[in-house]
């Protein structure tokens, strides 16, 4: 086995199923926040949504998404440790393969392994993140098996400039800018940041039998993004471009183990630029939506300890380009809504670390139709349809359909669906070397929702059912002692139950709870691991939130709790993992200074010095500090065309 997949072995074992708003937002529909902008675009499909505003995410200054995402129930974060660590999100028990995530409409999973590392988002240029959890591929496409997350930048026309500098432990620093202005029917933004971090975080380790303490090693990382955007809007009439350069180089250390660290100097970098243009015509009930994308990524691994495969080390490469069009029509019709969508997409992969049948490259392209309708026999109830038809150039042609509906009154909400969805086999499980199987088929998931909501303007609740079921499940087999190879043999059947609470007893106290227990079994026909939960992924999920808000200044504790887990899928003694929780404290104020807003923010993440592991043999940090000052008079002018 090359040492690049040795490397990325836990990434690809993530590829299977796994294996405050103002006081009146109790009054609404609880995963609602209210927003400043308008927000993107998803139509009702009975599953619970939860979104925050840009006003929300500059009080949250989360560094890093993993932060803001881990406190939503049916929500779990794989997180390698540090800033330099692999970040993925798992949904309802399933893995990051099956969670699409779009970036002002464009697509950040990677043809290459199907998933998208959420430590590469810059956040500071992010304005709005929503977050869908529930089977959709009928209206997103393929991927959107447990959920999407949404994520809008740079949208609204605005005037002003920021900029932003904090520092914290383990030599993590950020820098970001943004300057934005307006003439005329124009807008034009600019943005940057700058990311880095040592990453040599101290952590306890049983060194045959006896408790040491050590360094992370090769663990440090930098990052930079830099995005520009430009609006034109001529009455009915909207152009928007925007364009983004990202590049990462990042130490890829590999689990502690007895009396060593392995790829202790392996190192991987990341270069990234995609480019989106969209055009929107608006009728006084129609709208048209133009959409194309171009996204080009390239990925670079060297061990020089790697030395079977030669004096000088491994050294592999990928390079992915993606390109896109799509059309969308939304129209309303009375008390009928409906969107209707065609969309073309070609990506291909190559390099070193692709070898389909002697060759160094694989592409393939999929074309969609969709339609999505939603009708409103009573005030109260909308009653969801929905139906996609994806074409595949290697693997033909498949239906996504969802049924689904909605009730609602003043402080009751129901909600109900159900969906069929497909995840395409990557191109590492199709192609790569001596372990891709180029017959794989695309995965389907079974998904289903009943959800009821609860609100007055002091308390609201939410209660989620769900289960999931993934049929075709791709998995890899041992075909040899040394060769592993992709089949689609696997089932796997989640289920369970999400709650949130939360609590406004007063205009300035807050308090949020949410707990999530979900079984997420294999059910496949192997007896030793039939009926046993998949590697990594935890039964119990948990965390409260306290917030206190007093003229410019807040205060918070946050508490993250997760249950055991097991590291092997036949759920073995030795592989089971202990709970672990994490307080974080907060505080943040702003200050009108010189005609804009000065924004301090402080962090002290893990205050009680927790000493724990996502993954197994992967440590976390224990107690950090982190801080940030921020001056920003970037504002959307009253009469924005937004």
């Amino acid at each position: 086995m090359s040492p690049l997949l040795r490397a990325l072995l836990p990434l690809l074992c993530l590829m299977a199923p796994a294996g405050y708003a103002q006081e009146d937002t109790l009054t609404r529909r609880l995963p609602e926040v209210q927003v400043e902008a308008p927000a993107p675009a998803v139509p009702p499909l009975g599953l619970p949504l939860h979104r925050w505003s840009k006003a929300e995410l500059e009080r949250l200054r989360t560094w890093q998404l993993s932060e803001l995402l881990s406190l939503l129930p049916g929500v779990f974060v794989r997180d390698y440790g540090g800033a330099s660590g692999l970040k993925t999100l798992s949904l309802r028990g399933l893995g990051a393969v099956h969670t699409l995530v779009l970036w002002d409409g464009v697509r950040l999973n990677t043809p290459a392994q199907g998933l998208y590392d959420l430590g590469n988002v810059p956040s500071s240029v992010v304005e709005e993140v929503v977050l869908l959890r529930g089977g959709s591929s009928a209206l997103f496409g393929a991927n959107a098996g447990a959920g999407v997350l949404l994520l809008r930048s740079l949208q609204t026309p605005a005037e002003g400039f920021a900029l932003g500098l904090g520092g914290g432990s383990f030599g993590e620093w950020r820098a970001s800018a943004r300057l934005a202005d307006r003439f005329q029917a124009h807008a034009v933004q600019l943005a940057g940041e700058l990311l880095r971090s040592r990453g040599d975080y101290p952590f306890p380790s049983n060194q045959f039998g006896q408790l040491t303490w050590e360094r992370r090693q090769n663990a440090d990382r930098t990052a930079a993004a830099l995005m520009g955007a430009w609006q034109y809007w001529d009455g009915h009439t909207r152009l928007w471009l925007r364009s983004s350069a990202q590049w990462s180089v990042r130490g890829v250390p590999g689990p502690v183990v007895q009396g060593r660290v392995e790829f202790a100097r392996a190192r991987l970098w990341e270069r990234e630029w995609h480019t989106a243009a969209t055009l929107l015509y608006q009728l006084p009930t129609d709208e048209l939506h133009v959409l194309s994308w171009m996204r080009w990524s390239e990925l670079r691994y060297r061990d020089p300890d790697a030395l079977v495969w030669g004096p000088n080390g491994a050294d592999e490469s990928g390079l992915s380009t993606e390109y896109a069009a799509q059309l969308r029509w939304d129209a309303r019709r009375g008390q009928l809504s409906s969107t209707l969508s065609a969309e073309v997409l070609h990506e291909a992969l190559s390099g070193s670390m692709l070898k389909p049948h002697d060759r160094s490259s694989a592409a393939r392209q999929r074309a969609a139709l969709a339609a999505l309708g939603w009708w409103s026999p009573l005030p109260s109830l909308t009653v969801i349809a929905g139906l996609r038809w994806e074409l595949y150039s290697s693997h033909g042609a498949y239906l996504s359909p969802t049924l689904g509906a909605e009730w609602g009154s003043a402080r009751t909400h129901l909600r109900a669906s159900w969906s069929y969805n497909i995840r395409p086999p990557s191109f590492v499980e199709l192609y790569y070397f001596n372990f891709g199987n180029a017959a794989l088929r695309p995965e389907r998931v079974h998904s289903w929702n009943l959800g009821i909501e609860l609100g007055s303007r002091t308390l609201a609740a939410a209660l989620e059912l769900f289960t999931l079921l993934v049929t075709d499940q791709i998995v890899a087999l041992p075909r040899s002692p040394v060769f592993w190879s992709t089949f689609n043999v696997g089932r796997v059947w989640s289920r369970g139950v999400e709650a949130m609470l939360e609590f406004a007893p007063i205009e300035y106290l807050r308090l949020s709870a949410t707990a999530t227990w979900q079984r997420t079994t294999d059910q496949g026909t192997n007896p030793y691991t039939r009926g046993r939960q998949l590697p990594y992924t935890p039964q119990l999920l948990g965390s409260a939130a306290l917030t206190v808000r007093r003229a410019a200044v807040e205060l918070g504790l946050h508490l993250h709790a997760v249950g055991e887990r097991w590291s092997q899928p036949d759920n073995s003694p030795q592989s089971r993992l202990a709970p672990y929780a994490t307080l974080d404290a907060t505080a943040g104020t702003d200050l009108r200074l010189f005609g804009g807003m000065l924004q301090l923010r402080a962090r002290v993440h893990n205050v009680l010095g927790a000493s724990y592991e996502v993954i197994r043999n992967y440590p976390m940090p224990g107690r950090s500090v982190r801080l940030e000052v921020r001056w920003d008079n970037v504002r959307a002018p009253a009469t924005s065309a937004s």
